[in-house]
């Protein structure tokens, strides 16, 4: 008979040739090696779980069958299915997970509203939730919406999806969001944002319509568009702001100016976007 760990790495072998009968056959070669059965693996946590690089293996190559044959081994693991899903790009195991009662809207942490948020570099298992009705303007506890998330870090196709499925950067801060790092992508998304929905809020301090969340970050501290433009933002995203109405006056939650945070820089001082702001 061979040995218990040989038998795994055959196991995550035949899911990635696609074989449940001999998926079936080595699981069970296996537990007759090791003198486990169902209900001892059920009762192990799936951190220390033997199997739990063979379930892994069957999320990364989105084999829902090899899943549900695995999971019934562990118990209380469809979150971290779920999440593993997002992680691998696995909409089928994903569909699985949720068939089995995992909550798509579920608070992941305080500022990671949902599943959604998680997926924004997973194209496949984004668009399979958002064709199942995900939310993309909800709302973690410390304020931020899953547009917001997706504004700041995803791609401009990825955020084209998620403002396409009813993401509304208006009533968010989706805008605020982008304007914090300093990539061509990142001015693209600015320019989406602005061009095809307003610049309704071009001149308003992040959070400054949700009272709650505002005080919780006030000290932080919050700015416009283009105060973070400015500090981390490209010349050309500080352009593009102050030709779409934004007031370089305005002053941050701690009373300084967008020129301040341009002095600030992030690891120096912004020399390009200070010429722009002392410009009349």
């Amino acid at each position: 008979m061979a040995e218990p760990e040989v038998l795994l790495a055959r196991a995550r072998d035949e899911i990635a040739a696609q074989g449940r009968h001999g998926l079936e056959q080595t699981l069970q070669e296996w537990r007759d090696a090791t003198g486990l059965d169902d209900d001892s693996l059920r009762q192990m946590d799936w951190v220390r779980h033997p199997l739990y690089t063979v379930l892994k293996e069957a999320v990364k190559q989105d084999r829902p069958d090899a899943v549900e044959l695995l999971i019934n081994k562990f118990t209380k693991v469809q979150k971290v299915v779920a999440s593993l899903s997002i992680q691998h790009d696995a909409p089928a195991t994903l569909a699985l997970m949720v068939a089995r009662g995992v909550d798509v809207e579920e608070e992941i942490t305080d500022q990671i509203p949902s599943l959604l948020a998680e997926a924004t570099k997973s194209p496949k298992t984004l668009l399979w939730l958002l064709e199942h009705g995900a939310d993309p303007m909800k709302k973690a506890r410390r304020g931020k919406t899953v547009l917001d998330i997706t504004a700041e870090s995803a791609s401009p196709e990825i955020v084209r999806q998620v403002l396409d499925h009813g993401g509304r950067p208006n009533a968010c801060y989706a805008l605020h969001a982008a304007c914090k790092w300093r990539t061509s992508k990142r001015l693209e998304v600015i320019k989406m944002l602005v061009d095809e929905y307003g610049a309704n809020n071009v001149n308003a301090l992040e959070f400054e319509y949700d009272p709650v969340t505002f005080e919780l970050w006030r000290n932080s501290p919050l700015g416009t568009p283009l105060h973070y433009a400015a500090r981390f933002g490209s010349a050309d995203a500080v352009r593009f702001l102050l030709a779409k109405g934004a007031d370089k006056n305005v002053l941050d939650s701690v009373g300084k100016t967008a020129m301040a945070w341009a002095e600030r820089g992030y690891t120096r001082p912004r020399a390009e976007n200070i010429e722009l702001l002392w410009e009349p």
